[in-house]
């Protein structure tokens, strides 16, 4: 399992290291969501905005697919 877990890892790292092949709107979402995770680091907030707009986007993307229905 560690070693499936290692090679899972590399192979990983390793499509990370090609930001081409990446929709630019997920790495401008990423770096958007890495700021607002450092600012509340840097202002001790106990709120967890990242896990609060992962909640309503997955929210937000199930109302969609049922009005497309």
């Amino acid at each position: 399992m560690y070693e499936l877990q290692i090679k899972f890892k590399g192979d990983f790292r390793k499509m990370l290291g090609d930001t081409s092949k990446f929709p630019k709107d997920l790495l401008y979402i990423n770096r958007n969501m890495n700021l607002v995770r450092s600012i509340n680091k840097r202002l001790g907030s106990k709120v967890n905005r990242i896990n609060l707009m992962a909640k309503y986007s997955v929210k937000g993307l199930h109302e969609d697919v049922n009005t497309f229905k």
